[in-house]
């Protein structure tokens, strides 16, 4: 069983994206919670238990990711943020990392490298997995079909709308 400190929230405005990310990580061993936009997160972080790391799209409606962001950070400086974006810019990502964010990353995410700097901000502590780590070239299957989860290095797969 998990421990409640190891919950992730994951904050998209794509169905799909959500739930492909929220597979991977379950696998990986994490909680996995989810919200479709910045409103909805803050939300539930301020009702519910707050997770340890938060992964979030930065274009949402409602309430977009850099003010989740800043909004989180004032609520818990300790709460772990990473963001990612289709459309990546470097103001934006040098806005979100003097704001408290742990990365940004870009889509389509790299599976790989989330999972390292998952394993970075837990402390590389070793979590019950519910199948194998998705190292290599694993697939996750969902109501969508089947994605393919490259290993690093290689070229990663776009969801599609």
């Amino acid at each position: 069983m998990l421990k409640p400190s190891e919950t992730v929230l994951v904050v998209d405005d794509e169905p799909s994206a959500r739930e492909v990310m929220k597979m991977a990580l379950e696998t990986w061993g994490y909680e996995v919670c989810v919200a479709e936009d910045g409103e909805e997160a803050w939300s539930m972080i301020r009702v519910n238990k707050e997770p340890t790391v938060v992964l979030s799209d930065v274009i949402m409606p409602n309430l977009d990711g850099l003010t989740l962001l800043r909004r989180l950070k004032r609520w818990n400086p300790d709460i772990e943020v990473i963001l990612f974006t289709a459309h990546p810019s470097l103001a934006d990502a040098v806005s979100a990392m003097k704001e408290g964010a742990a990365d940004v990353l870009t889509k389509p995410i790299d599976y790989g490298r989330l999972k390292k700097e998952l394993e970075q901000l837990f402390g590389g502590r070793d979590r019950p997995s519910n199948d194998s780590s998705l190292s290599g070239s694993d697939t996750i299957h969902s109501r969508t079909g089947a994605r393919k989860i490259p290993p690093s290095g290689e070229p990663h797969f776009a969801l599609a709308e």
